[in-house]
């Protein structure tokens, strides 16, 4: 029917132009083209749809042209848009379901498979379009129409796959963010394996078996995300002090004890995964400390083990026998960084007695050279390099303008009896900018206040906070104090350290004082649980007194309760 109606209307137009009773020429064309707008003819019938329109536009444009030649131009224009509107209605009507997946997917950003299978069913459905135009057998047009859905389809699994995995992804990614594979490496690979089943299902096609392995590995990186998310949180300080050791080169220089370390860390992980939070917790607190030992391991390791090798082939070369004091003097300074490393780890000043020996150990191999290219005595050797810097041409000089050797052999001399007055102190001492630079160290920035009172060294702790009865420490106030205790140990350049408790001023003066010693009992009956000598420790209650903020605000009462450590120096 609709075949027969366009056809009678190009008939009624061809008789209305003929007799000149046309009043519009390009009204059926225009027709037509809406016609083959709504049928999309530009995509189901291009080529007719394409001439159509170029001849109607020409058409249009003929202006000084006769009714004939327009009329002519316009039915060749008629002609080719009717047959992209039959063409359109045939191809639209058995090529639906592909074009409706073809529109849905070319606006979109598809991943490097997808756009594979996109660019290759577009192909196929264009050249069912193609066939479908030149009049080619139905069969051929359905070949590449399935085809074409075949591919679409692909996409569309592969979208829906992806659907499936998205949470599974998900929870990876943020299992690896809380170092599942640091807390709970057998477990997390595991995990990594069922997660690859699922993969390889999905290759295999068998898409039950990939889903039943998906919700498989789900699971198992569900229980793995909820113990690594504890133990990250639990460990923060924990992954500070290794990233300390770390940066130490603890890796290479203190190996052994660095893996021992690493393998505590996967030690937390499974008991959180198993539930054991409380055995957790301490571990955490033991393994900071043990990577503190690490991190001063391996920059005694680092920077004095290496220098006794130098040392060693000093000795080697005799230098002793030139150079005594000089060779006494770099074993003194060692003495003293191995003291330091035994007793108070004190990094810092470890890396700085180790410039002074590399210092040492340039002047001997000096001494050496020069001993050797002058082939002189002792005295010779230590007069050509502590005064004559400049070579043996220079000490030559000298010797020829008639110098007094006995004035240079005095000068040595002095020089020896003052490295002797130093073997006592080889470095001018401050104990108290030590200890200042010890807690600096030991500490991180927002865990403690440093305050320099002249003959004393104050320390106010801004993270020690007891529960509310004040007798019980949770286990990250044992770990404030377990620091504190490791510097009064190894630190004894103190004459005495009183520990101040101090309290708000809301609920009354004696409930508070009561309080706060109530505090003051708990933190000196932990430092003296920890072998601390009670000769050594002053406890102090100041109650409400000496507030450092405002007791009229929330935040300023939790700044005034609070405990104070306070070092007094000797005279």
């Amino acid at each position: 029917m609709k075949t027969l109606k366009l056809f009678f209307l190009l008939a009624v137009a061809s008789f209305q132009i003929v007799f000149g009773q046309a009043t519009n020429l390009f009204k059926t064309a225009d027709e037509l083209l809406v016609k083959c707008n709504s049928l999309n003819a530009e995509l189901f019938s291009p080529s007719n749809y394409y001439l159509g329109t170029q001849k109607l536009q020409l058409a249009k444009s003929m202006k000084n042209r006769s009714k004939e030649e327009i009329f002519q131009v316009v039915q060749e224009a008629e002609t080719y848009l009717f047959a992209a509107v039959e063409k359109s209605q045939f191809n639209s009507e058995n090529l639906f379901d592909v074009f409706v997946l073809w529109d849905k997917y070319r606006v979109q950003t598809l991943e490097k498979n997808s756009k594979i299978y996109f660019l290759q069913g577009e192909k196929h459905f264009k050249k069912a379009i193609e066939k479908g135009e030149k009049n080619l057998p139905q069969k051929e047009i359905f070949e590449e129409r399935d085809v074409a859905k075949s591919y679409f389809d692909k996409i569309e699994m592969i979208s829906e796959n992806e659907k499936l995995l998205s949470p599974l992804l998900n929870l990876k990614r943020e299992a690896e963010e809380n170092n599942c594979k640091d807390f709970l490496p057998e477990e997390t690979k595991i995990a990594e394996n069922k997660f690859e089943l699922a993969f390889l299902s999905l290759k295999e096609g068998n898409r039950d078996e990939f889903i039943r392995k998906v919700i498989a590995a789900e699971t198992e990186y569900e229980k793995i995300l909820t113990a690594s998310k504890l133990a990250n949180e639990e460990s923060k300080q924990l992954f500070a002090a290794r990233e300390i050791a770390e940066k130490a080169d603890a890796q290479v220089f203190a190996r052994d004890e660095w893996q021992k370390a690493n393998m505590g860390i996967s030690q937390i992980g499974k008991l959180f995964y198993s539930g054991d939070n409380e055995t957790a917790r301490q571990i955490v607190i033991d393994n900071i400390n043990l990577f503190y030992e690490v991190e001063e391991t391996a920059i005694y390791e680092k920077y004095i083990g290496s220098k006794k090798q130098d040392i060693s082939n000093l000795t080697d070369q005799k230098l002793a026998e030139k150079d005594p004091i000089l060779v006494k003097r770099i074993n003194l300074i060692l003495e003293k960084a191995d003291k330091l490393f035994l007793n108070n780890k004190y990094s810092k000043k470890i890396i700085e007695l180790s410039k002074i020996v590399e210092t040492e150990i340039s002047r001997g191999r000096e001494i050496l050279r020069i001993y050797k290219e002058n082939n002189t005595n002792l005295i010779d050797s230590l007069i050509l390099y502590e005064l004559y810097p400049f070579g043996k041409s220079d000490y030559i000089n000298t010797k020829e303008q008639n110098f007094d050797e006995t004035i240079v052999e005095k000068q040595v001399n002095d020089k020896i009896e003052q490295t002797k007055n130093e073997q006592n102190g080889i470095i001018p001492r401050n104990p108290k900018a030590e200890l200042a630079e010890l807690f600096e160290t030991t500490y991180q920035p927002n865990e403690i206040e440093i305050i320099d009172e002249g003959t004393q060294l104050r320390i106010r702790f801004l993270t020690l906070k007891l529960r509310a009865d004040e007798t019980v420490l949770l286990p990250k106030n044992k770990l404030i104090l377990d620091k504190l205790v490791k510097i009064i140990i190894n630190y004894d350049d103190f004459d005495f350290l009183q520990i101040e408790a101090y309290a708000d001023n809301k609920g009354g003066e004696e409930m508070n004082f009561a309080l706060a010693q109530q505090k003051l009992n708990t933190v000196v009956n932990y430092l003296l649980s920890k072998k601390i000598d009670q000769s050594i420790i002053n406890p102090v209650n100041f109650g409400t007194k000496n507030p450092i903020a405002s007791n009229e605000t929330l935040q300023g009462r939790a700044f005034n309760r609070r405990i104070e450590a306070v070092f007094y120096f000797k005279k």
